[in-house]
């Protein structure tokens, strides 16, 4: 026989259990105080351990590998690299040398590569292809297909790496 209350059927008895279990919600991801501490976080900002505390209750999403939002900033991140390394064959394949010439000059000196990034696009006449992740912009450069060099051909290989260090290929 299960055990019931007194007075009370199976039926309502059922009942009355599930209305006062108390769930408690389980955050997918910890804030740090709560990962700091191994202590369960309910999630929110801030959550009730770090409101209970007065500590600061900061979340980082980025730090979970698993969500999406992630990926999306790791997918955005890889095209405007993309879009940076095509706008730069396309400057080096162009007819003008004074921009390939400015170009190789700022990679010799030691540029960053935000100060690269912003010469590029100020020469292709885009947006900086290194902004925030956030902002959600693509830009979409193609190299001119009858200019660009065919970098297929070990050859071409060289004579780009030779142009950037200054060597002839005769030397």
């Amino acid at each position: 026989m299960s055990p019931t209350r007194p007075g009370a059927s199976p039926a309502s008895f059922g009942q009355v259990l599930v209305s006062s279990t108390v769930e408690r919600t389980k955050a997918s991801r910890a804030c740090s105080t709560c990962r700091e501490k191994k202590a369960k976080c309910t999630g929110g900002i801030p959550c009730e351990r770090c409101r209970r505390t007065g500590t600061v209750c900061l979340l980082d999403i980025d730090s979970d590998r698993r969500r999406k939002v992630v990926l999306k900033h790791s997918l955005e991140a890889v095209q405007r690299y993309r879009n940076l390394l095509m706008a730069i064959l396309e400057i080096l394949g162009d007819d003008n040398k004074t921009r390939s010439l400015e170009l190789i000059e700022q990679v010799k000196t030691g540029a960053s590569l935000e100060e690269i990034s912003q010469y590029v696009a100020k020469a292709v006449g885009q947006n900086d292809f290194l902004g925030s992740p956030t902002a959600s912009r693509q830009v979409s450069v193609e190299p001119k297909r009858t200019q660009s060099p065919k970098l297929e051909d070990s050859q071409d290989i060289m004579d780009i790496k030779n142009l950037i260090h200054g060597t002839d290929r005769g030397q």
